[in-house]
């Protein structure tokens, strides 16, 4: 069985949505029910203090439907988003093992 793949939104509210930020339960809410459609595994969401005003971190079977979701939400114009494929630690070995055989570009520096 291939192992989940993980997704990582950075969520920044919209004009509109911003406005009526006492609704973001509601929105999150619907992030959730999206994203169960989709096929999407655990899906954890965060509001944030900073730049973004949530995040949404899940594992998805396939990178069509993870981007899928991405559209949707900038479809509803809730929110502009920011999408990273993410890899956890016990795949790091592999990401290394293909990195070895690609040539240099710059001079290492130490």
């Amino acid at each position: 069985m291939p192992q989940p793949r993980y997704y990582i939104y950075l969520l920044k509210l919209t004009g509109d949505a911003g406005a009526s930020v006492s609704d973001l339960e509601a929105y999150l809410s619907e992030i959730r029910e999206a994203w169960v459609t989709l096929g999407g595994g655990d899906l954890q969401l965060f509001v944030t203090l900073g730049v973004y005003d949530a995040v949404a971190i899940g594992t998805m079977a396939d990178e069509p439907k993870a981007a899928a979701f991405a559209m949707y939400l900038a479809r509803e114009d809730l929110f502009q988003t920011v999408t990273m494929r993410a890899y956890p630690d016990d795949q790091v070995g592999a990401v290394v093992e293909y990195m070895a055989p690609l040539p240099t570009i710059l001079p290492v520096r130490h």
